[in-house]
């Protein structure tokens, strides 16, 4: 027979758990140490063990398919105010969460929670260590700007800095119409040559190389107005792609918005 003392106690955690201040039958959920338990039922409760099938969201750290997009946001360093204009505009204008890393930390951070790369357009690439970690990830990247053509040439793209064109051009020609950068999740209803402004204001233009039989697994899809020899948005097979476009995201069309985040929410789908 259980004493009135242990009559007490185990009313007393009943009472706790109750109120949610102590898990019943809980493992190590929430606690952000990457180790997270089987969970046999979608509750949260009952976990032993990592790479969950749950449902709901009862962790932060697990590889579960929770539906989260996450895009890791690469700003230079000094430069934090760059990371936060690219990071507050994605999540304004999407359903992606961003997590903000200067470029200098890459070759030491814990990268495998990002879904897709954005390089802003002041990154530098210096350091060999900071570009492999993107590369030998294999997450994509969307590479803008400058920064980012400086980096896809740095990593041996055949939409790099190589072969840069520099331009003061804010039109972009449209050559492939039917492609998700131009239809999804934002429909901007456009046609094979159609012209539109990217950028409300005057800011560079660095176009990479266009697709030819010698680039193999390069795609153009769009081509300053000018020069359509050249791309001003290029993909490259292995989940690279170039917006090649100087910005402060203020000085985005709506067309040119809806346009930087087709690209985000193709780059996921490779």
């Amino acid at each position: 027979m259980l004493s009135r003392t242990m009559i007490g106690v185990w009313a007393l955690l009943f009472g706790l758990s109750a109120l949610g201040i102590l898990p019943l039958a809980c493992g190590d959920d929430d606690d952000d140490d990457g180790v997270l338990a089987e969970n046999p039922n979608p509750s949260g409760s009952g976990d032993t063990s990592d790479d969950d099938d749950d449902t709901t969201d009862d962790d932060t750290s697990d590889d579960d398919d929770d539906g989260v997009k996450t895009a890791f946001v690469v700003y230079p360093q000094g430069d934090v105010a760059e990371g936060n204009d690219f990071a507050n505009f994605i999540e304004r204008n999407s359903d992606f969460e961003t997590v903000l890393i200067v470029e200098t930390a890459l070759d030491s951070a814990n990268l495998a929670s990002a879904d897709v790369f954005v390089l802003t357009p002041d990154t530098q690439w210096f350091s060999p260590a900071d570009y492999d970690a993107i590369h030998e990830s294999n997450i994509p990247t969307l590479a803008v700007g400058e920064g980012g053509s400086l980096f896809l040439a740095a990593v041996g793209s055949q939409i790099g800095y190589d072969d840069v064109v520099f331009s003061s051009e804010k039109q972009v020609r449209v050559e492939d119409a039917s492609h998700e950068i131009f239809t999804e999740p934002n429909d901007l209803d456009v046609v094979d040559g159609e012209t539109f402004s990217v950028m409300s204001d005057l800011t560079a233009l660095y176009p990479p190389v266009t697709d030819d039989p010698s680039n193999s697994g390069v795609s153009t899809l769009a081509t300053p107005v000018s020069n359509t020899a050249r791309g001003a948005i290029a993909f490259e097979s292995r989940g690279y792609m170039n917006f090649g476009f100087d910005f402060e995201t203020d000085n985005l069309t709506g067309l040119g918005a809806d346009l930087f985040i087709n690209c985000l929410e193709f780059l996921v789908t490779q």
